[in-house]
């Protein structure tokens, strides 16, 4: 693959990986010559004193056994367009999940509506797209995760319903945030991202995982476009970034 391209994948893989795997417990999808990943259990193989204090809780308590995604259950990715959102929509996909997508209709709908295996909602309008995703999945929607910020957060935890019947909670991983007061039967998550820099035995079972997917052209990649300048284009290219010219796509900068 070019290297372009290859610089577009790191954080936002790393992010989505561990917001799925960890946080959720969902299993990664078991890949040709590959057993499938089950972080979730793999960090409980860590002993404590390994795990950074402060994701601790995040990492063991976050989510039971009982309430890990299975396949056909719904997820909700909300800021569908970026490079997070493609990864966790890839890995949920292959694992099974039935996966929503809420973003701009307009600006994202052409490309988005290719994505295999997802449905787009537009989120133009935060209340009629928490009436559609209410209906599509019929009040089952367990899981979710947020791209954007603790408003669109907000969108999500109406759309989420706790199974009652079965003790199940529901549960939102926010990457930016996540609404200040607590819901009754919804979990609040963040993205524990120090494992992968700090526990090794995670960052390889991560970094074999996305080796085998790419060799075996299993996740789908993000957009890239390509930035001239090296360091100097730097500032320009974040102004471009900063003026929403880059939505949905990596831009890339060789120096």
């Amino acid at each position: 693959m070019p290297a372009t391209q290859a610089a577009s994948v790191g954080v936002a893989y790393v992010a989505a990986a561990l917001a799925l795997g960890v946080s959720l417990g969902l299993k990664l999808y078991g890949l040709p010559d590959q057993d499938e990943l089950d972080l979730w259990q793999a960090v409980r193989q860590v002993p404590v004193n390994a795990i950074p204090a402060d994701i601790l809780a995040e990492c063991l308590s976050g989510i039971d056994n009982a309430e890990r995604p299975q396949p056909d259950d719904w997820i909700a990715i909300y800021g569908g367009s970026s490079t997070s959102a493609l990864f966790i929509s890839e890995i949920s996909r292959l694992a099974g999940l039935r996966v929503i997508l809420l973003a701009d209709g307009v600006k994202h709908g052409g490309r988005l509506s290719e994505r295999q295996g997802s449905i787009l909602v537009d989120s133009h309008e935060p209340a009629r797209a928490i009436k559609i995703v209410q209906s599509i999945t019929k009040g089952k929607l367990r899981f979710a995760v947020d791209t954007v910020g603790k408003e669109t957060a907000g969108h999500l935890v109406q759309m989420l319903q706790a199974d009652t019947q079965e003790g199940k909670r529901a549960h939102l991983v926010g990457l930016t945030g996540v609404p200040q007061d607590k819901i009754e039967g919804v979990v609040f998550h963040s993205v524990p991202i120090k494992l992968f820099h700090e526990v090794p035995s995670i960052g390889i079972a991560l970094m074999n995982w996305l080796e085998r997917a790419l060799e075996t052209e299993a996740l789908a990649l993000p957009e890239v476009e390509h930035a001239d300048g090296g360091l100097s284009g730097i500032n320009a290219a974040l102004d471009r970034m900063r003026r929403g010219e880059i939505s949905g796509r990596r831009l890339v900068i060789s120096v």
